[in-house]
């Protein structure tokens, strides 16, 4: 049973590994190559349209589940908003291409179309849901300077990770 377990382990890490490499290096080229503003521009709004825009973008993107979780943590990373995220994670793996061409071969087009405009409708609920959640990171106040424990160079408190190191 054990060995079994294992067995199907292996078979669908092989299958969702080439998923997840997309994803991480469709995360790693958002995070070098987009710039913050344009992040917080189109995806960290409140209204419909930043919805849209990553509701469409988990649409084009050739990822399953696993592959857009490194995406959407880049999208909010560049300022994207909690409703753009989800409905990015929620648009994306039941639209790609390969869920869709399952969908036709096994449950007909009447089916597709459905599940396909189904799922876009989902995303941009999640995605209005998520706009009232109210969450915000904990930081420090804007142009307050730290130094580094580890290294000694002045950081910004409002800026970047917080980690905890002999107590400071």
């Amino acid at each position: 049973m054990i060995a079994r377990f294992f067995i199907v382990f292996k078979d669908y890490l092989i299958e969702v590994l080439p998923f997840l490499a997309i994803g991480f290096f469709l995360s790693g080229l958002i995070h070098e190559f987009v710039p913050t503003g344009l992040g917080e521009r189109h995806l960290g709004g409140r209204g419909i349209k930043p919805l849209l825009y990553s509701t469409l973008a988990g649409i084009a993107l050739p990822i399953c589940c696993f592959g857009s979780l490194p995406v959407a943590m880049s999208l909010h990373q560049k300022g994207a908003r909690l409703g753009s995220v989800l409905a990015l994670l929620v648009a994306t793996p039941a639209t790609s291409i390969s869920a869709l061409l399952v969908c036709y071969a096994l449950l007909g087009i009447e089916f597709t179309v459905f599940i396909f405009f189904a799922v876009i409708l989902m995303g941009l609920v999640m995605g209005a849901i998520g706009n009232l959640i109210r969450f915000e990171a904990p930081r420090g106040r804007a142009g307050e300077l730290a130094t580094d424990p580890v290294c000694g160079m002045s950081v910004d408190t409002a800026k970047g990770l917080k980690t905890e190191y002999g107590g400071k």
